[in-house]
């Protein structure tokens, strides 16, 4: 929390289900299809809650923040 120290502006972030954004890496790509009425949909993005998303988007947002100054 030392990268706080000194702030005058602090903010929260709703991320809820935010990693359902996240797109697939194309391997995974080729294993999530759907069968469909209309034929084949392959999903390209995270649409399943599983616990192993979740810590990849963590990953992901930690990644992105950490060279941000004042962030923590």
């Amino acid at each position: 929390m030392n990268r706080l120290r000194g702030g005058r502006f602090f903010t929260k972030l709703d991320l809820a289900d935010a990693y359902l954004q996240l797109e697939l890496e194309d391997d995974a790509k080729q294993l999530c299809v759907i069968n469909t009425p209309f034929g084949l949909y392959h999903i390209i993005e995270c649409v399943l809650e599983l616990p192993l998303v979740q810590l990849s988007f963590n990953g992901v947002m930690d990644t992105l923040t950490q060279k941000l100054p004042g962030v923590a």
